[in-house]
């Protein structure tokens, strides 16, 4: 365990202050905006998916209540009491006696949360991807020999766009968004699960 606090210790002590600095800025750069806009993506994908839902469920409603006065009139005008009742209402009364419609639906659940929440994830760590590679170049950059201070993140997006162009700042964004899609999913899905629960 010594040895291993010790190979902790050589570890930190051969990093450059600077470095150390400059990578750090570069992370809080990237993880800030991505946390803020899977937060935000979340509640909007939710907020569409619920009203979604509840339109469905309207359109279901609507569909089955023309139904049921559909069938409630023809039944009522084709029986014997309809004929010596023509003209006495019984025949509206009775196409509105419909049975009464279940309100509508509380649309919330694990499935729902998941899926927004894979959404969220997507969207964010796609709108992120440059500022993941800025970071990757940061962490990974050497001390300048010169003892002068190292590229920050801006510095080094303006190098990297010059040199291999602005596509380069979209490396890895496939496999960035599929590994943060389900991570994101999840996340969401069981903080919601385990809120309702325990509320």
């Amino acid at each position: 365990q010594r040895q291993g606090l010790g190979g902790w210790h050589r570890a930190l002590a051969d990093i450059d202050t600077e470095c150390w600095k400059a990578s750090w800025a570069a992370i809080l750069v990237r993880d800030v905006p991505f946390g803020g806009l899977q937060v935000a993506a979340y509640a909007e994908a939710k907020q569409r998916l619920q009203e979604a839902a509840l339109r469905l469920h309207e359109l279901g409603s609507d569909l089955g209540s023309w139904s049921q006065r559909a069938n409630a009139a023809r039944c009522t005008c084709f029986s014997p009491a309809a004929f010596s009742l023509q003209g006495s209402g019984v025949s509206e009364l009775a196409a509105d006696a419909v049975a009464p419609l279940p309100p509508p639906p509380v649309v919330e659940g694990l499935p729902l949360d998941l899926l927004a929440g894979v959404f969220a994830g997507a969207l964010a760590a796609a709108l992120t991807t440059p500022l993941d590679v800025l970071v990757t170049h940061a962490t990974t950059q050497d001390a300048p020999a010169d003892g002068s201070r190292p590229r920050g993140a801006v510095q080094l997006g303006v190098d990297l766009v010059r040199e291999q162009g602005a596509c380069t700042l979209l490396r890895g964004i496939t496999c960035r968004t599929l590994y943060y899609a389900p991570l994101i999913g999840v996340f969401f899905g069981l903080y919601e699960h385990f809120r309702r629960v325990l509320s």
